[in-house]
């Protein structure tokens, strides 16, 4: 009899021990869960975020931390597409105000709004090469014009004093 109570004794045990270590478990891998869960979320969240953000126009002012998965990745390539629209954005600006040496490099030869920017450029510095060059022919054109009206009066001047000066044949 005292093998079958040490026998029932040792199968109380390992039950217990079974149920603890499952309850133990379980906790463990709800922790796990809500830890793997959350260090994921978070992250598409603040990307969620600065997305929406640029979908309305705004370029955010903090970056994404860098981490060695995809979602890290994915942080850095936003953090890179920021970076190139607020280089974009001063290029505008530069171009916008006049400076039109102003550099810009696309991002690559698809870049479809750098190429534009940079075509937008060079076109308005070349318009203003036009306009500059018209205002030049038309003050020459102003000058001239003034120099003949100058030398028609000052002729007409020179005719009307020799006509007064002119001794009267009428007596």
């Amino acid at each position: 009899e005292t093998v079958r109570d040490e026998m029932f004794s040792s199968f109380n045990f390992l039950e217990r021990f079974v149920k603890y270590l499952g309850i133990t478990l379980v906790v463990g891998g709800i922790f796990v869960a809500f830890f793997t869960a959350r260090s994921i979320v978070k992250p598409v969240q603040e990307l969620k975020k600065m997305l929406l953000s640029m979908g309305l126009g705004v370029l955010p002012k903090e970056r994404i931390d860098y981490r060695r998965d995809e979602i890290g990745e994915m942080g850095g390539a936003l953090n890179s597409l920021i970076e190139s629209m607020e280089s974009t954005t001063e290029f505008a600006k530069q171009t916008g105000s006049g400076n039109f040496d102003a550099s810009y490099k696309p991002l690559s030869d698809q870049d479809s709004l750098g190429l534009a920017l940079v075509k937008m450029r060079d076109d308005l510095a070349e318009n203003e090469r036009f306009l500059e060059q018209k205002v030049v022919e038309r003050t020459e054109e102003v000058v001239r014009q003034k120099e003949e009206i100058q030398n028609k009066n000052g002729a007409n001047l020179m005719a009307l004093v020799k006509q007064r000066s002119a001794p009267s044949a009428v007596a």
